[in-house]
């Protein structure tokens, strides 16, 4: 495999969907990876480990229909697209309230901006905790009594004429350390994709008015946004997810992926382009081994 970012180069190659996203088997998969598509033993434990559902993009077609193939005969479905046609990943745009009507859903951000759309427009559902972590640093004062400077060397000082004060001003600032202290924040989350020039509505469980809900509204914003989340998918049934919807619309807690920034972005478009493709991945169910 080059060297190079493929991000970066022309998209002129090929871009392998998968049907699902999880690990891939360790043991199984990075050979495939390494002898189909030239990727290097790091690389290619790193794509199978993270398990994306766009799992390479932007590599030579021949090498990728043959990575699809072999996964596909242990049991993998996936297909294969040209990278130019995969659809961009819209921004998010945040909302904290909004209103469920019988055609459409109306969508509000914290400045009273409306959003929203008709549900016959809406094609993504994807819920997930998201991952933050912010760093701060801490500065810690040092102390005259375990500064480096010695006491005959601190005293020699002072006689040949440096003020204490200067002395002690130093220690102060010499003899301070910097504690860098990482906050991880755990936040459920859930992206709504409508069409037509598409649009990223990004709800987060502790930044929404559930007054929607009624009755149905529960003590914690987690469990509010599964309850919004199986309203949303029973009003419009059609939208792509990546949630067990069968175990939702039952009122049940399916599993849900834990994701940082990129990796939950990277689902929300790996949904968007399985409704891009929604004939080639018909295909691909059909292939599966």
């Amino acid at each position: 495999m080059a060297d190079d970012d493929p991000r970066l180069r022309p998209r002129t190659g090929a871009t392998l969907l998968r049907l699902r996203q999880g690990h891939l088997d360790i043991e199984v998969f990075p050979p495939l990876l390494m002898k189909l598509a030239g990727l290097y033993r790091p690389d290619a434990a790193r794509v199978c480990a993270e398990g994306s559902g766009i799992l390479l993009d932007n590599l030579d077609p021949t090498a990728l229909e043959a990575v699809a193939r072999a996964l596909r005969e242990h049991g993998e479905p996936c297909f294969v697209v040209p990278a130019a046609a995969l659809v961009p990943l819209p921004p998010e745009h945040p909302v904290a309230h909004g209103q469920i009507l019988k055609d459409e859903l109306e969508l509000r951000d914290t400045a009273g901006k409306p959003h929203g759309g008709p549900w016959n427009k809406a094609i993504v559902l994807a819920l997930g905790e998201l991952v933050t972590e912010t760093q701060q640093v801490k500065h810690r004062t040092g102390s005259i009594l375990n500064a480096k400077m010695g006491y005959g060397a601190m005293m020699g000082s002072v006689s040949g004429g440096l003020a204490l004060g200067a002395v002690l001003g130093g220690v102060a600032a010499g003899g301070g350390t910097r504690d860098t202290v990482t906050h991880t924040s755990r936040d459920l989350t859930l992206d709504l994709v409508f069409l037509e020039a598409p649009r990223r509505y990004r709800i987060e469980s502790g930044h929404f008015d559930y007054s929607l809900l009624g009755e149905q509204r529960a003590a914690t914003g987690e469990a509010n946004l599964r309850t919004l989340a199986r309203w949303f998918l029973y009003t419009a049934p059609h939208m792509a997810t990546n949630v067990d919807r069968e175990l939702l619309l039952a009122g049940q807690r399916p599993p849900l992926p834990r994701l940082h920034g990129p990796g939950f972005d990277g689902m929300v478009r790996w949904l968007i382009n399985l409704v891009r493709f929604r004939k080639e991945a018909e295909a691909a169910r059909g292939q599966t081994a």
